[in-house]
């Protein structure tokens, strides 16, 4: 195998000196070297470009199936998505690993800025009305790692026809864009005005608020309630968990959160179907100022129920 990838000088070298008949050797994962040049960290279109010009196969593909363009769309490079362009033409652009998972699909939910990636992808014919196995679309993937650009340009090139489409677990874009760490209030916004339904119910019986709740991000709750999705808001999932329990258990800087659920009047008093209440969860999960926040609002009542033995790991002093 040809070392160094990322390093075009090295390449180079190897290549004139006698490497070149590795050119499309696969390793153990059915990786090549051009492979492991388009799925580098940072874009590495010069080697790729070079391994290209000695006669690497831009038709390989890997165990599962990838192309040399799903390994450079799933990590954004643009660059060497260019070079596979120019090199195969379009004839990849929509070719399906064994996930059933395109170039495109792989693009949109790879982390960081990559718009210009999927861009490009976009202006080659990269369709956005594929479904996966798992019953999802380019735009659920984008929705689901918050790329909130990527989701602008899927919904400029025609994905908002498809903005209440849901996938295998009937989770719809606004719900992931929702429970997203990233950006999610950003990509709820766009999801709204391009007419999401913020009142269905994934298979779970979890709503958008659900979602929300569960990444603790008290902006995004509270854009979703502003747009009319208070009339769940005492709405059950079918463990029982309500939107406070979902709050207090989900990591991250909940506290304010959980601060809001309790100022609109949700009750602490609820268990789930395993007999757990909010305080419990949030002791569970060590969110210790939730603890507090519960407590102070009369959850001390629960403090010694039988699911509650790990209470005493938390510090509800600080």
């Amino acid at each position: 195998m040809l070392p160094c990838m990322e390093m075009p000088d090295t390449v180079k070298h190897c290549l004139n000196t006698g490497s070149s008949k590795y050119i499309n050797l696969h390793d153990g994962f059915g990786m090549t070297p051009a492979m492991l040049a388009a799925r580098s960290h940072g874009d590495r279109a010069e080697c790729l470009k070079l391994l290209l010009n000695a006669g690497a196969d831009v038709n390989a593909k890997d165990i599962h199936g990838m192309t040399l363009l799903s390994l450079a769309a799933g990590r954004g490079q643009a660059g060497c998505v260019q070079v596979l362009l120019d090199a195969a033409g379009t004839q990849h652009v929509n070719c399906l690993d064994i996930a059933g998972q395109t170039p495109l699909m792989l693009a949109a939910r790879s982390l960081g800025d990559n718009v210009e990636c999927l861009e490009l992808l976009l202006n080659a014919g990269a369709k956005i009305d594929t479904f996966d196995m798992y019953g999802s679309t380019a735009l659920l993937y984008a929705a689901e790692s918050g790329n909130a650009r990527c989701m602008q340009a899927l919904l400029y090139a025609g994905a908002s026809k498809h903005v209440n489409t849901s996938n295998h677990q009937d989770e719809t874009a606004i719900m992931l864009a929702a429970r997203a760490k990233h950006n999610n209030v950003e990509c709820v916004k766009l999801l709204l005005d391009a007419g999401a339904d913020i009142h269905t119910l994934d298979k779970f019986g979890s709503t958008v608020l659900a979602f929300a709740a569960q990444s603790g991000n008290v902006d995004c709750l509270q854009q979703l309630l502003d747009a009319g999705a208070y009339k769940s808001i005492n709405c059950c999932n079918l463990q029982g968990e309500t939107l406070l329990m979902l709050a207090s258990r989900s990591l991250g800087d909940n506290v304010r959160c959980v601060e809001r659920l309790l100022s609109l009047g949700l009750s602490v008093h609820g268990q789930d179907s395993e007999g757990r209440t909010a305080l419990s969860l949030a002791a569970l999960e060590g969110n210790s100022q939730c603890v507090v926040a519960l407590l102070a609002a009369g959850s001390d009542q629960y403090v010694n129920l039988p699911d509650f033995s790990w209470f005493d790991t938390v510090d509800v002093g600080s």
